[in-house]
């Protein structure tokens, strides 16, 4: 792997992180206003991160920028993601979402107030 492909996949896991966060936000705001949640919010919204961060960061021409251009045409966007080397933060961040998302807030089913 090369230096400058190491950072655009070390950006990505950033994006992801940001995807993520407003995920949660997105689910805050629409259980404070009473809005209907799909059982699946979690899943769906945790899939279209992704998806949009492969969409930013693992495409042709964002690859044009980070490799050389043979290089770049050789690999699939399937194969580029499948290559980064940001693996592991992202699980981290995975991790540590759905730690985040098991809290419950004031106005949660499951908030018990500790006075």
């Amino acid at each position: 792997m090369s230096f400058t492909r190491d950072a655009r996949d070390t950006a990505s896991s950033f994006y992801y992180l940001k995807a993520l966060d407003g995920l949660r936000e997105a689910y805050i705001e629409k259980a404070i206003n009473g809005d209907d949640l799909p059982e699946d919010f979690w899943e769906r919204g945790e899939a279209e991160a992704v998806r949009l961060t492969k969409q930013e960061y693992f495409c042709l021409e964002t690859r044009k920028i980070f490799l050389l251009s043979e290089k770049a045409d050789a690999l699939t966007d399937e194969e580029d993601f499948e290559l980064r080397s940001s693996e592991l933060s992202e699980m981290g961040m995975y991790e540590s979402h759905r730690a985040l998302v098991r809290i419950p807030w004031v106005g949660h089913p499951d908030f018990e107030d500790p006075r």
